[in-house]
């Protein structure tokens, strides 16, 4: 119609209400500001928005063809589908994270899997490039609006995205303002006791001099947090990202020294006290002058969160009088630095190769956000690096932070990603070559299977069968992997068929179990659905008997889907 009729183009073109109202229905789940609503052209913003849904479903569709069956998205692809947009004055990040939630969670459920897959592996690079750019603009502040908490609400972010499991596209992400308004109800509650304290009349607005009461008020700190709220200092002893995410510190109430020092700095912030984070070794503590207006070494004091907030005189600490106070980027480089030394510990005396190749892979993720928060720290890179080798992901993330300090193509650690990006790329090659069945493969891809193994029952002695669901993804003629890898106890015989399998995720067995010899595999009586990140690396849908191998999988193994049906 409004091709049809100019002026009913131009009514339609120019109604901008109109265009608001058809944007905000389809894509309801697109948080903006009310400032940012009122000044919109919306036609604009919708039309971008359409080209954006375009491109990012015809790049995700393609995925699978150039990938599978290693699965892993290059932080670099994320750049590409980027540069194909237009209208820098519009978020497109923020459009394409829409568009690739919409993919993922928006899919009939055991539907489009692959697709969901892709989008999934393409949206976490989006999370981590978005926290990059965060970090960077956090360093390029000067000192004086590079606020301590801002960047421990960051290292939360950070964690939330590295760490949360995205099965909800609902999932609330942390946010500045929120704690905020936590940190200043804690500090309504020291105000509250001060004024009661002084037999006054409690109000939000009641003036309290931090200069005249300044160690009343800090003590009232000490008893709301440690007495009555019950904060407590955790050393950094195992790998918990809990611990150094101040959303969590707030309802756990326990954390690493790091951040209940940023949390008391804070309140005392609230309450007009000014404190400044120094270091003693390797122990953060706040100092705070008496009197702001003497010069006299004799008016700082040192509070020390790990003893409860306790208050010393600067003549137990005459070693750190004249230190500045500690920038806040090198605080938080010293946190990471102290919890990756601590995965390291446990990484040395853990002897279970899995729960070593799980530990690595988180820790990964923290020493990335080292290498964000203060870039070309070369021990950090090289640790990122092997990492990254030892895990076979974020090969090119890894390649490029080399290069940035100086490393030229011809450096071991280069050579090495590079040799690891070869030999992947290898076994993608390989997978586009069709397998041809043998007689002795007796079941197929995608089949839903029980896998029956002995285990120890709950008293630890006595041993029982016990059976779990699994789906096949691929299978060979007989062993052909490490041994480590061979499960259920009892299996001797290597000369026998061998089938990958993926194990329900919140199965006990799932995490060390990669490979099942054929004769602890039958075939499932009715066929179930499973919940496994890696299914739509394989399968595009489950059928409600069977998976159904996606196009690349199909390539592979040209005979299993008939095979299916005939042994179904």
């Amino acid at each position: 119609m409004m091709i049809s009729c100019h002026r009913l183009y131009k009514i339609i073109r120019e109604s901008n209400e109109l265009w608001r109202l058809k944007f905000l229905k389809r894509w309801q789940n697109f948080s903006l500001e009310k400032e940012e609503i009122d000044c919109m052209v919306w036609y604009e913003w919708t039309s971008v928005r359409l080209k954006v849904s375009i491109v990012v479903k015809k790049t995700v569709e393609t995925l699978s063809a150039i990938y599978h069956p290693d699965g892993k998205v290059p932080m670099s692809i994320l750049d590409k589908l980027i540069e194909k947009m237009e209208g820098k004055e519009h978020p497109i990040l923020m459009f394409v994270e829409d568009e690739l939630r919409d993919l993922i969670f928006h899919q009939e459920k055991n539907e489009a899997l692959t697709l969901s897959y892709y989008a999934s592996g393409l949206l976490d690079n989006l999370k981590r490039c978005r926290q990059f750019k965060n970090w960077q603009e956090f360093r390029t502040q000067p000192p004086s609006h590079k606020s301590l908490l801002k960047g421990a609400v960051l290292i939360s972010l950070w964690f939330q995205n590295c760490f949360l499991e995205d099965k909800d596209d609902l999932i609330h992400f942390i946010s500045l303002s929120e704690i905020e308004y936590s940190l200043e109800s804690i500090a309504q509650k020291v105000k509250q006791i001060f004024l009661k304290t002084k037999n006054t009349t409690f109000t939000t607005k009641e003036f309290i001099d931090p200069i005249k009461n300044g160690r009343k008020l800090l003590d009232i700190i000490n008893i709301v947090l440690f007495d009555e709220m019950s904060f407590h200092v955790t050393l950094v002893e195992y790998h918990d990202e809990n611990l150094l995410s101040i959303d969590k510190v707030l309802k756990t109430r326990e954390g690493c020294p790091t951040i209940l020092c940023i949390i008391y700095y804070e309140i005392a912030r609230m309450m007009g006290i000014k404190c400044h984070p120094v270091y003693f070794g390797d122990k953060l503590l706040l100092r705070w002058q008496e009197y702001s207006e003497d010069d006299n070494s004799d008016s700082f004091f040192y509070i020390d969160v790990c003893d409860r907030g306790s208050l010393k005189h600067s003549v137990f600490y005459p070693a750190i009088i004249q230190n500045k106070p500690a920038a806040a980027v090198d605080i938080f480089q010293q946190m990471m630095h102290e919890f990756n030394q601590s995965v390291n510990e446990i990484i040395r005396t853990e002897d279970d190769p899995v729960d070593v190749f799980i530990l690595k892979s988180c820790q990964s993720n923290s020493v990335r956000l080292a290498c964000a928060i203060t870039p070309l720290q070369i021990p950090c890179i090289n640790e990122y690096a092997e990492l990254c080798l030892n895990n076979g992901m974020y090969l090119d993330d890894a390649i490029q932070l080399l290069q940035s300090v100086g490393r030229r193509d011809d450096d071991s650690l280069i050579v090495r990603c590079k040799n690891e990006l070869t030999k992947q790329q290898e076994e993608i090659d390989a997978a586009k070559i069709p397998y041809r069945r043998l007689p002795s493969i007796k079941y197929a891809v995608g089949l839903v299977m029980n896998y029956k193994y002995e285990d120890l029952e709950d008293d630890g002695v006595n041993r029982v069968m016990r059976s779990s669901i699994c789906v096949i993804t691929s299978w060979y003629d007989k062993f052909k992997e490490s041994k480590e890898w061979t499960t259920g106890e009892g299996v001797y015989n290597l000369d026998q068929p061998f089938y990958h399998i993926l194990l329900d995720e919140d199965d006990p067995a799932s995490f060390n179990t990669r490979s099942l010899c054929e004769e602890t595999l039958e075939l499932h009586p009715t066929g179930v659905a499973i919940k496994h990140d890696e299914l739509g690396n394989h399968f595009e849908r489950f059928d409600g008997r069977k998976y159904v191998p996606n196009a690349e999988k199909r390539v592979h193994y040209p005979e299993d889907e008939a095979v299916d049906i005939s042994i179904i």
